[in-house]
């Protein structure tokens, strides 16, 4: 009869590897340095035929110099909402090695009033974020016409 601790020693678990692996110098990378910047940005990278059609959640991935390392495309929901794992969003950002993160999604119906879930998840997300040593540094609600900053309405 085989023990438990045959069966451990013969048992192999995969490895887990962790790699980053840069397209670019970290000088050719974009700043980001005020709320304008990221909104135009999002504008940028956003399939702008989406926004008023179904809600999309995003993240920015930043080094300590504001630069940007890569945007994680999180979620694609519906009209009233999408659905965020705040495992999978920390686990992008550790991966990447960001020391910074913005979060960003957009309202279909253009209304860029906070929900009560956006405010709870925000802040489930900066404690988070805390634990790791990666800063939280805005959380964006963005529509064809403006935005929502959590950082510039002090909520944050």
């Amino acid at each position: 009869m085989e023990t438990m601790i045959e069966n451990v020693r013969t048992f192999n678990a995969p490895e887990i590897h962790l790699c980053y692996n840069r397209e670019f110098n970290p000088s050719e990378l974009p700043v980001l340095n005020k709320s304008d910047d990221v909104y135009a940005l999002l504008l940028e990278i956003w399939d702008r035929d989406q926004l008023q059609i179904r809600e999309d959640f995003k993240v920015i991935l930043l080094n300590h110099n504001s630069r940007v390392l890569g945007i994680y495309n999180h979620t694609s929901g519906g009209i009233a909402g999408t659905v965020c794992d705040v495992r999978l969003i920390m686990a992008s950002a550790l991966k990447s090695l960001a020391t910074g993160i913005v979060l960003a999604h957009n309202h279909p119906s253009g209304n860029l009033e906070p929900s009560k879930a956006d405010r709870f998840l925000t802040a489930k997300l900066a404690d988070a974020c805390r634990l790791f040593d990666i800063s939280l540094l805005d959380h964006f609600i963005i529509s064809k016409e403006s935005y929502y900053s959590f950082s510039k309405n002090g909520e944050l």
